[in-house]
């Protein structure tokens, strides 16, 4: 199996595996794949190992015909995946990932699977996407990246959960303490807020960061499109303080590669909204499924296409710098998503971006298959 591959490898070595053997597939002939909710029916001409993942090509058809990539002439898509996923969601699989009181996943491993799910889920939230009625035969897209963050520490970009908890404070002093912990693991809270049981004050605040290489994205290519996606768990979502947005803003980590408490620290933090915050009631719990949020004008600035970009999950509470919730002793106000530590699957973190070649090198290319 892949993952016998993985002794003593770090993150990076783990990627550039994982994309030399799901390489060695070749090609998949036009099969149904399914993710989300969406079903495309894809086709995988060929694939390359490159640099910490995969380059695809692929078509891929809807309930209408086939669809047109690009501004609707492309006819064969060019999906970049850095550190692409090979296992997927199996209620009988090997396996097993013990998230403590978020309880416990399965998963197999299937590379084929993982690829075909991962393009199912990268199309449905494409923007440049339509019907088939202005495709010339054998064009080639440019490229769609699809890039998630590494697993584990010691490799950048990574993600994870800067928290101050287990204190009690007032809102002013717990959003401009110091961390107090981190964790990275498989599956944990979302941005979020817990009440303690002092009238008005809070024993934790919770900020997450994810984090993706962007660099083979062109210095002089032009962000037409950015979608950032995490998966819920299962778990229920709480609002015991209020409901609130969770938002999107950017993140400065002191070193991406070993995420810590320390990261807690809202200087770290942007204070633009990048994109239209989602209300935690309205989070889709369900085990393995995205979450997606279109990034905004700012938001397609805030990716950095000559290195990694980092993002970051906050309340809007703690974006505004103010609580308008409703205190309630021992309340709750939080999400529960799957992290990059959720066994290399179809269901980690992921950012895809869209993006137009600088003139000079946008030509396409009549390829003989």
């Amino acid at each position: 199996m892949i993952k016998d591959l993985f002794v003593n490898k770090t993150g990076a070595e783990k990627a550039g595996i994982k994309g030399v053997e799901i390489a060695k597939i070749g090609s998949v002939a036009r099969t149904t794949a399914s993710h989300s909710g969406k079903s495309y029916d894809v086709e995988i001409v060929s694939m390359k190992a490159i640099k910490d993942g995969v380059e695809v090509f692929a078509r891929a058809w809807d309930a209408n015909g086939q669809v047109g990539f690009g501004d609707g002439t492309v006819d064969l898509e060019r999906f970049i995946f850095i550190n692409p996923p090979i296992s997927v969601d199996d209620p009988n699989g090997d396996i097993i990932q013990d998230n403590g009181e978020f309880g416990i996943n399965r998963f197999r491993e299937d590379p084929q699977l993982a690829i075909l799910q991962t393009l199912a889920h990268t199309i449905s939230v494409k923007k440049q996407r339509f019907d088939g009625s202005k495709i010339i035969a054998g064009k080639v897209g440019s490229t769609t990246l699809t890039a998630f963050p590494f697993s584990g520490t010691g490799t950048a970009p990574m993600d994870g959960l800067p928290q101050r908890e287990a204190v009690d404070q007032t809102f002013a002093n717990i959003r401009g303490g110091a961390g107090t912990a981190f964790s990275n693991a498989a599956a944990n809270n979302m941005g979020g807020l817990d009440g303690s049981t002092t009238t008005d004050q809070f024993s934790a605040m919770y900020r997450v960061i994810v984090g993706f290489d962007t660099s083979s994205i062109g210095d002089t290519d032009t962000i037409d499109i950015a979608t950032l996606s995490v998966a819920g768990n299962g778990n229920a979502n709480n609002t015991g303080l209020g409901d609130t947005n969770n938002d999107i803003t950017t993140a400065t980590p002191t070193d991406g590669a070993n995420l810590a408490a320390g990261d807690f620290a809202v200087a770290q933090y942007g204070s633009t909204r990048l994109a239209t915050g989602t209300a935690i009631s309205a989070f889709v719990i369900t085990a393995g499924t995205y979450n997606n949020w279109t990034l905004n004008a700012d938001g397609r600035a805030a990716i950095n296409k000559t290195g990694f970009t980092y993002l970051a999950f906050r309340t809007a509470w703690d974006v505004d710098n103010s609580f308008t919730g409703t205190w309630a002793s021992s309340g709750r106000t939080l999400s529960v998503m799957r992290y990059a530590e959720t066994a290399d699957t179809t269901s980690d973190p992921k950012l895809v971006v869209e993006y137009s070649v600088a003139a000079a090198a946008n030509h396409w290319l009549l390829m003989g298959v």
